[in-house]
C-alpha cells in the first residue's frame, strides 16, 4: 500500500501533503494514510472527519495519521476517534518535515466583527513583517449560532474590500519571492497541467511532455503567474 495522502484546504496544504508522503516513505513508513486537514470552516473540519471514517472502512489495517490545521485546533476530538492512530499538530509537523529556507502562508479573515481600520492595517503590516508569501484571504461571513455572529458586524462590502487588499499584498510578496529565484537552479515537480512546483511551491511553466517528472531547471524569468526557466536534466530521485 505504501503511504497515501488525503488533503483538504489550500494549495499549500496540497504541497505539504506531497512533502509528507515523500518524507514518510523515505523514513520507511508503510501501510499508512496521512490526512492533512483544514480548519478554516466548520464544513472543512466535518469533511476531514468523514474522510477519516471512510479511510478506516476502506483500509481496516492501515495506520491513519491526522495532521494539519484541524489537528492543531481540535487535537482532542480527532484523537478521540477510534479510527485515528496518531494526531500530529502543525507545530510537530513543521519539526517533522524537511524544509530548505522556509516560505510561509496564512489564511486571513478580513472584516471579522469589531475589526477597525487600524486593526486591519496591522494585518497588512504583518504580511510584510512576517514575510508571508502565500495569502488565502477571504471576507468574514457570520455563522449562525456562533458568538461572532452576535457581535457588531463590519459589513459585507467592507470585509470584501479588505480581503481584496490583503490579496494584493500577497501578490506583492509572491512577486518578490519569484524575483529572488531568478538565476537559481530549482528542483521542479511537474503536474499534469504542465505546470511545475518548486520546493517553495512556486509555479513554473514547464510543458505537458514533462508531466509527472522531477526536473532540474534554471529559473530565467518571473511574471504574475510564477516562474519560467530552462530544463537542465532529470533531477535525482
Amino acid at each position: 500500500m505504501g503511504v497515501q495522502t488525503l488533503t483538504f484546504g489550500c494549495r499549500l496544504n496540497a504541497y505539504e501533503g506531497e512533502v509528507m508522503k515523500a518524507e514518510a516513505e523515505k523514513a520507511g513508513l508503510d501501510n499508512a494514510i496521512i490526512i492533512n486537514t483544514c480548519a478554516v470552516t466548520a464544513e472543512a473540519v466535518k469533511q476531514a472527519r468523514q474522510a477519516v471514517r471512510k479511510a478506516r472502512r476502506d483500509n481496516p489495517s492501515a495506520r491513519i495519521i491526522v495532521t494539519g490545521c484541524a489537528a492543531q485546533t481540535e487535537a482532542r476530538s480527532f484523537g478521540d476517534m477510534d479510527e485515528v492512530d496518531l494526531v500530529i499538530g502543525n507545530h510537530d509537523k513543521l519539526r517533522a518535515e524537511s524544509y530548505k529556507p522556509m516560505v510561509f502562508g496564512a489564511d486571513i479573515i478580513a472584516g471579522f466583527p469589531t475589526e477597525t481600520e487600524a486593526m486591519f492595517e496591522n494585518s497588512l503590516r504583518f504580511i510584510t513583517e512576517a514575510d508571508i508569501t502565500y495569502i488565502h484571504a477571504f471576507p468574514y461571513s457570520p455563522r449562525p449560532g456562533t458568538p461572532a455572529a452576535r457581535m457588531p458586524q463590519v459589513g459585507k462590502a467592507v470585509a470584501k474590500e479588505r480581503a481584496a487588499r490583503l490579496r494584493v499584498a500577497g501578490d506583492v510578496q509572491f512577486a518578490a519571492l519569484c524575483q529572488t529565484r531568478i538565476g537559481r537552479v530549482e528542483s521542479v515537480l511537474v503536474e499534469r497541467s504542465g505546470i511545475g512546483r518548486t520546493e517553495h511551491f512556486l509555479p513554473v511553466a514547464v510543458g505537458k511532455d514533462q508531466a509527472g517528472k522531477l526536473v532540474s531547471m534554471r529559473m530565467t524569468g518571473a511574471g504574475a503567474d510564477g516562474l519560467t526557466g530552462d530544463v537542465m536534466r532529470a533531477a535525482a530521485r
